[in-house]
């Protein structure tokens, strides 16, 4: 995938930072299966990039409410995080990198959540 358009949503590094943690858990996925918790995380994940494609050309409360609904669904990304590793599926490695993109992302994406 070609990520040249520096003006787009690619000039966003919550956008770009958004992609790597869908990356990653796609990875987590293909590993663990496709159950429940997995398609319950992907669905969050999916819906933290569309809400900030939807965030990107809106202004104001608008723009803040959307990037408020994808701080919520990363949020529940850490709780799937979380059972994938109670349930002892992922390796270590793979869930410090998913922790690590989805609190950069939930950092993010709380700071954009205020109205400027």
């Amino acid at each position: 995938m070609m990520l040249e358009n520096r003006y787009g949503l690619y000039a966003l590094d919550i956008y770009r930072v958004s992609l790597d943690f869908y990356r990653e858990l796609l990875g987590v996925i293909e590993r663990v299966g496709n159950d429940h918790v997995t398609r319950q995380g992907k669905r969050a994940a999916e819906s933290v990039l569309l809400n900030i494609g939807e965030a990107h050309p809106a202004r104001g409360a608008d723009r803040a409410r959307r990037f408020q609904v994808a701080f919520s669904e990363a949020s529940e990304c850490t709780v799937v995080i979380d059972i994938l590793e109670l349930r002892g599926d992922v390796a270590a490695e793979q869930l410090a990198r998913l922790r690590e993109l989805n609190r950069r992302q939930g950092a993010m994406l709380r700071r954009l959540s205020h109205r400027r």
